[in-house]
């Protein structure tokens, strides 16, 4: 009987497949040794119930397979139930539990992420790839480039105005992971690295002018300042330096400070003077 509910399944006949998996249920012995079956069993029917939209009777049946056989596939499943119930939260909470689970892979924190996207869940997915960066310090291997994760990640939140401070926040660490590891290592060699390096710099650069047009100058100068030091990284594939964009990028961050004081109608602070002076300095030196 459960080969022919495998073959309705994969028909997408759910509805008759969950009907004959509920009835092969009943004649699995009870025992210890068929608790993985039966959490099989389980699962499957979730999957079933997942394709009929009955969300609820999905969840009961992944919450029976969680109770006799907790692992990664279960936990998977219970996230994409959240997902389509639009609860962002739980969906979050579920993801940030997944790495707990024994047989825990990173790969389903790409799936998760992959899945939030397609569902239009932007929380989720930033959610998603903030915690799969968390891994790459550890030395395992991954299922994508780090650098690809940082530029997804930024690329996802860029697309709403409302994310610019997580944007600089992503794109900072993205700029001292590289100085933790290396350029090379982290952006790659030759023109694939020189185009991820400039990709982040082109970035930061943009939207320095952008939130310095909407007058949030503040904003402005921190992503004029970070614009400077993706560009002064120096990677296997650069074949001229960018002096012309670091002492631009450098001179735009020291507008964006002034135009702050006149825009708030306030004095700058001893510490902001020192600041602004000292990025001229380094943009007077790469004229020289």
């Amino acid at each position: 009987m459960f080969c022919s509910a495998a073959e309705y399944f994969r028909s997408k006949d759910y509805l008759l497949s969950a009907e004959m998996f509920e009835k092969s249920m009943l004649y699995v012995p009870h025992g210890i040794e068929n608790r993985i079956l039966k959490a099989k069993g389980y699962r499957v029917l979730c999957l079933c119930y997942l394709g009929l939209l009955e969300l609820d009777r999905a969840e009961e049946y992944i919450n029976e397979a969680e109770k006799l056989e907790p692992n990664i596939a279960s936990a998977f499943l219970k996230f994409k139930i959240f997902l389509q119930k639009k609860d962002d939260n739980s969906a979050i909470a579920q993801v940030q539990a997944m790495p707990n689970c024994l047989d825990f892979s990173t790969e389903f924190l790409s799936l998760s992420a992959h899945e939030a996207l397609a569902s239009r869940s932007i929380p989720v997915a930033t959610a998603s790839l903030s915690q799969l960066l968390n891994f790459y310090s550890l030395g395992k291997p991954m299922p994508t480039d780090e650098v690809v994760v940082f530029r997804t990640l930024v690329t996802i939140l860029s697309q709403d105005k409302g994310n610019d401070s997580d944007v600089l926040k992503h794109m900072k660490r993205a700029h001292n992971r590289q100085s933790e590891i290396g350029p090379d290592p982290f952006f790659g060699k030759a023109e694939v690295g020189r185009r991820e390096k400039n990709w982040f710099a082109a970035n930061a650069y943009n939207l320095g002018a952008r939130t310095g047009q909407e007058k949030n100058y503040e904003l402005s100068s921190e992503f004029f300042r970070l614009a400077s030091k993706f560009y002064e990284v120096v990677c296997d594939g650069d074949e001229e330096e960018n002096n012309a964009m670091i002492c631009k990028s450098l001179v735009l961050a020291v507008s964006a400070i002034i135009a702050d004081e006149k825009y708030k109608k306030s004095s700058l602070l001893e510490t902001e003077v020192r600041q602004a002076i000292e990025l001229l300095g380094r943009a007077g030196k790469v004229t020289t």
